[in-house]
């Protein structure tokens, strides 16, 4: 008996467009990083690329030209590995990046097929080592999170200093994401914790959650993410692969699902006992109807 629910978003599969949609010349990275290698603005798609060792950009706009292909342009940025980039929620041509190099950039971008800048806007230093992430705000200009390996700082790139740090974390830090009014600001890390900031009121955490320690996750598989809902976040993570046996594939593992977690509780959210233990749905499956 199958022990998984069919899923109601089973006919949302992306439909891909043909050959003549496609945006060629585009020569990918392959980088391993804690970041985004694409990030898409509503003019502008950006993307790291495996020239200078990775510390180069490409960048293509969304729409075709009349001739109905696609400017791929390239930008060098860094010294080293771009590790994150993200656009601006207020502005489509301002890209930020950061670095193995240990710096964060902001680019003022013009249309592929124009001249691109050569130099970055504002450079910024936090001096935390090789930086990961590097996220906008999404209700204040010019405000931004950078994390590091275990650290996050907040930014005003306007100011040559961090408006805040944060606490250090106990391992990796694998993800961030902002509350969608910017007020709180949720990590992922290895350590299989869940942790809440309030940037303007104090360093440290003002919740942790524990997931997963019933598994033990991959390394780099631990994701979070804003949902719509208000007050919930989306984290995702997989578990190693068996020892016993290592044939066996993620799909016949029943903790490879995401958890929705609320910022008022400390487990995750969950519709019935049935949804937290597959072999109870088809117990109840299996029982007589009266």
């Amino acid at each position: 008996m199958n022990r998984f629910k069919t899923s109601k978003y089973k006919n949302t599969t992306p439909k891909i467009p043909k050959k003549d949609g496609w945006i060629s010349n585009v020569r990918g990275g392959s980088f391993s990083s804690q970041g985004n290698h694409i990030k898409s603005s509503c003019s502008l798609v950006a993307f790291n690329t495996d020239q200078a060792g990775g510390g180069m950009v490409g960048l293509s706009s969304l729409n075709a030209a009349s001739d109905g292909k696609w400017t791929v342009t390239q930008i060098s940025c860094h010294a080293d590995l771009v590790t994150d980039l993200d656009f601006s929620p207020f502005d489509d041509y301002l890209l930020a990046t950061c670095s193995a190099d240990e710096t964060v950039k902001l680019w003022r971008l013009c249309d592929p097929d124009q001249d691109q800048p050569s130099n970055a806007e504002v450079t910024l230093g936090p001096a935390d080592g090789r930086l990961e992430i590097v996220l906008f705000h999404p209700s204040a200009s010019g405000v931004l999170a950078v994390a590091s390996a275990k650290g996050i700082q907040v930014w005003d790139v306007t100011r040559d200093a961090a408006l805040t740090v944060l606490e250090q974390h106990a391992d990796q830090l694998q993800g961030l994401a902002w509350k969608e009014d910017g007020s709180l600001l949720a990590s992922s890390c290895k350590d299989k914790k869940l942790r809440l900031f309030d940037p303007r009121a104090q360093p440290s955490a003002v919740q942790t959650s524990l997931f997963c320690d019933h598994i033990q996750l991959a390394p780099q598989e631990c994701r979070v993410r804003p949902p719509p809902h208000y007050h919930h976040i989306h984290s995702s993570a997989f578990n190693e692969p068996s020892r016993a046996n290592p044939n066996k594939t993620q799909r016949d593992r029943p903790y490879n699902r995401p958890s929705v977690y609320s910022q008022h509780r400390q487990t995750p959210q969950t519709r019935s006992c049935a949804d937290r233990n597959p072999c109870s749905r088809a117990q109840a499956r299996s029982r007589p109807r009266h």
